[in-house]
Order: C-alpha cells, then structure tokens, then sequence
C-alpha cells in the first residue's frame, strides 16, 4: 500500500509540459499568418497595378523600372505564401519550418537591394522605404530563433 501512494506523489507534470508548444511561438505564428495575409493582399494588388502600366506604359515612355518591379511584387507573392507554409510547419513544431521561413524572407530583401542598385536609386525616400521593407523582413526570422528550441521535430 505504501508503494501505492509513493507513486502517486510523484511529479507528473513536467512531462506532458515538455510536449507543449509555447505560447510565444504561438503568438509569433499568428502574426506571421496576418503579415502574410497583408503581404498577399499588398503585393497581389501592386502587381495587378503594375502589370496594366506596363501595358500602357509603352505609350507613355520608359518602362525600365517595370521590368523590375514587377518581378519583385511576383517573388514577394511567392515568398508570402512559402511563408505561410512555412509558419504552419513552425506551429507543428518542425525545425526545418525555420530554415525554409528564413529563405523565404532572404529573397524578396536580397531582390529588393538588387534593384535599388541596379536603378542606382539615390533618393532618401526610397532609401527609408528600402531599410524598413528589409528590417521588417528580418525581424521575425531573428525572434523565431529565440523559439528555435522550443520546436522538437
């Protein structure tokens, strides 16, 4: 009978917490879902837009930036929805979910330096736009390493 009641004090409880998903990773894939909503919204917009001034634009004069723009908007589509895909696997608590999630942010912000220097683009307008849009991109994949070890498979 003794032995009955040792085994009923022990701790059970740390065990079925070791399997739990922490409430910051799951407040972080919640943000990524609505960022990625907005930047499929935002992107998918600006490239119906541009899409028709490059059919007009021929008349009006150079396109130039078009041919770079719009690509840009396509890879930031693609990157939003690899994004999401990619906060579901987080969410499951897949490792590699982060790796992918980080590559798909690297893209559009590598594209987005590329062009402005390629465009030689030296207005601080554009230079403020350009460091907010790769900041923000960045910042989730560098919180999600601080919930790195929370995510087990």
């Amino acid at each position: 009978m003794n032995t009955n009641l040792d085994l009923l004090d022990e701790e059970f409880s740390s065990s079925p917490n070791k399997n739990k998903r922490s409430p910051y990773l799951l407040v972080l894939c919640i943000l990524s879902f609505v960022g990625c909503a907005g930047y499929l919204g935002i992107f998918t917009f600006m490239n119906i837009m541009l899409s028709q001034e490059r059919d007009y634009s021929s008349i009006y004069g150079s396109r130039d930036y078009l041919d770079y723009v719009i690509p840009w908007t396509s890879i930031c589509i693609g990157s939003g929805v690899v994004c999401a895909g990619s906060a579901v696997l987080m969410l499951l608590r897949y490792q590699f979910g982060y790796f992918i999630y980080l590559f798909a942010q690297l893209v559009p912000s590598a594209f987005m330096f590329i062009y402005h220097r390629e465009m030689r683009i030296t207005s601080d307008d554009e230079e403020i736009l350009m460091f907010f849009f790769i900041a923000s991109t960045l910042l989730f994949p560098i919180l999600y390493a601080f919930a790195y070890k929370s995510m087990r498979r």
